[in-house]
């Protein structure tokens, strides 16, 4: 099979530095570039969560939040993981929807339970 039915060759500096790229440029890179050369932005990541942890600590700290700001844990609970992650628990963004009132108005008027 050729070229033009297949995959088309990438330029290597595409996916690996110290390379030129398509346009035939090198992309500028850190001092010096000799730790640079052969290097890549890809990243692979292992992360370890301890959930169980997370909320103990979520449910202790609502404990206060609740008797602080006067509302229920279950709110308490949910506004407290809203603002650390800036989304509610269904996915509608705090930036939309800041408060647990109208979240909860909210999912009433469109179904959501």
């Amino acid at each position: 099979m050729n070229a033009k039915e297949g995959w088309q060759p990438l330029a290597t500096g595409e996916f690996i530095l110290g390379y030129p790229d398509e346009s035939q440029e090198l992309p500028p890179t850190a001092m010096p570039p000799n730790l640079m050369h052969n290097g890549s932005f890809m990243v692979y990541r292992k992360l370890h969560q301890n959930v169980g942890s997370f909320h103990a600590v979520v449910n202790q700290e609502a404990e206060q939040y609740a008797k602080v700001m006067g509302i229920d844990p279950p709110e308490a609970i949910e506004t407290l993981r809203a603002k650390m992650i800036g989304r509610w628990s269904d996915g509608i963004p705090l930036s939309t929807v800041p408060d647990f009132s109208a979240w909860q108005k909210l999912r009433t008027k469109t179904g959501v339970r």
